[in-house]
């Protein structure tokens, strides 16, 4: 059977098993001829139904840079590149329902047990990465496939969520297959709930943006601020902002996340720039977002005029999933005058050539060397060396976790640039940040004495 007839052959055996006034609601996708999702939801339930225990695979495929593409060649070749993944997975013999899930996404099912599971994403992965015919010629795109296996006890819905888990864990690991795995990954009913609470919170204005001031050691002026995302109304207690992030980044939210943050932050440079500062804005961004060039045109456009205001904070893990990418990612963004800093220096896995060749304006050392800077012998060396090794690299270097009068003197001797932490002011939101400054402005214009006498008194 043809890949073309297989999919009429799908809706037709649908027609057939329907009701008077169910055909509307049925539903095959009208620009591709895949099901859509809900018709494969109920052919999976009904399969789950009649099949015995050697198993069901569900599998997500999405194209990656799918927005980048569809911009370079249009939304009706998009849709046919679509539908050609469609009509390949339906040519293979193991499976006959596909559905269009997502405008860059399709999913399936199988019968079979682990051992096929395994066979099948491997020959899935090789026959989406053929190039596909398009209005005008061909085209190769990449996939990212996510696995799902279950039984007679899944739900026909619980198999479509874990495969798409799947597609976004295999997404956040740079992997090109991911078979789900409850064990690793929980209860995803539990997180996927989590994950709808915090699209809601965005959309209700339940989160807001608190800045931590970033003391320059050697004026005692604030020319800078990092950007700490809060859920300031109806966050879900057993999960910290940072576990949120890690989860944000497995399901794809973190785009979403990292919009509204930059939206959020250019909206508070404006109004500090009424109030007469000119304060830079660090914002942190992921590693599996600096790798996407759709994303970082997303970020210039929101800039704006003013993206020169932000500085984009980076981790030297991050680095790691697709260096040669976010290289050209961050020097686009460096040449319209952001500046980037490697955050929590001296944790991951950064070789000095690796440094040398990004565009790094600002290394900032990990708190966990500023903590006990003056309780140990150890760290000292290694703050004072990794001090060196940034000025000797034209670089800035900032210290986080600065809690008490002590380190603040030890870095400042140091020759460390700036201070950031709790003992300087902990992360604010927006209308005390501007207090902070007015509070502190008269006294740094002087020197950092009368500031570290001023910090201390407010202790």
């Amino acid at each position: 059977m043809g890949p073309r007839i297989a999919i009429f052959q799908q809706f037709f055996n649908l027609l057939q098993q329907s009701k008077p006034g169910e055909v509307a609601r049925m539903s095959v996708d009208e620009q591709t001829g895949l099901l859509t999702r809900l018709a494969l939801r109920d052919r999976l339930a009904d399969t789950i139904a009649t099949t015995d225990d050697i198993g069901i695979i569900v599998f997500t495929a999405g194209i990656e840079r799918h927005e980048h593409i569809r911009a370079m060649i249009g939304y009706e070749a998009m849709t046919e590149i679509v539908s050609g993944l469609g009509q390949r997975a339906l040519a293979m013999d193991e499976i006959t329902h596909v559905a269009r899930i997502a405008p860059d996404t399709i999913a399936g099912f199988f019968v079979g047990d682990s051992a096929l599971a395994n066979d099948m994403m491997s020959r899935l992965h090789l026959g989406f990465e053929e190039h596909t015919k398009v209005t005008g010629g061909t085209i190769s795109v990449d996939t990212t496939i996510g696995f799902a296996l279950g039984g007679r006890k899944s739900s026909a819905e619980q198999l479509l969520q874990q495969a798409e888990l799947a597609l976004g864990q295999a997404r956040a690991n740079w992997r090109r297959t991911w078979l789900f795995s409850q064990s690793e990954y929980g209860s995803p009913e539990k997180k996927l709930g989590i994950m709808s609470e915090l699209r809601r919170g965005l959309e209700a204005g339940e989160f807001d943006l608190h800045y931590q001031p970033q003391v320059q050691a050697r004026t005692g002026a604030v020319k800078s601020v990092e950007a700490l995302l809060r859920w300031t109304h109806g966050r879900p207690q057993q999960f910290s902002i940072g576990q949120l992030i890690e989860l944000a980044e497995g399901t794809g939210d973190i785009r979403h996340i990292t919009r509204w943050a930059i939206q959020r932050a250019m909206h508070d440079i404006e109004a500090l720039n009424w109030e007469g500062y000119d304060i830079r804005v660090a914002i942190n961004l992921s590693g599996q977002l600096i790798c996407e060039d759709d994303f970082i045109a997303e970020m210039i456009e929101l800039g704006g005029d003013q993206l020169h205001r932000l500085q984009a904070e980076i981790t030297e893990t991050a680095m790691l999933r697709n260096p040669d990418r976010a290289l050209v990612n961050l020097q686009k963004l460096a040449e319209l005058g952001v500046e980037i800093s490697m955050d929590d220096y001296g944790t991951g896995y950064s070789s000095l050539s690796q440094i040398q060749n990004l565009p790094i304006t600002e290394l900032k050392i990990d708190q966990r060397f500023i903590k006990n800077l003056t309780a140990t012998n150890r760290d000292p060396l290694i703050v004072r060396s990794t001090i060196d090794l940034a000025h000797a690299l034209e670089m800035k270097i900032v210290a986080e976790g600065v809690e008490d009068a002590a380190t603040y003197a030890l870095l400042k001797a140091m020759g460390c640039d700036i201070l950031q932490g709790y003992f300087i002011a902990r992360p604010l939101p927006l209308e005390e940040l501007v207090v902070f400054l007015k509070d502190t402005d008269g006294i740094a214009a002087k020197n950092d004495g009368p500031l570290l006498n001023f910090l201390t008194q407010l202790k």
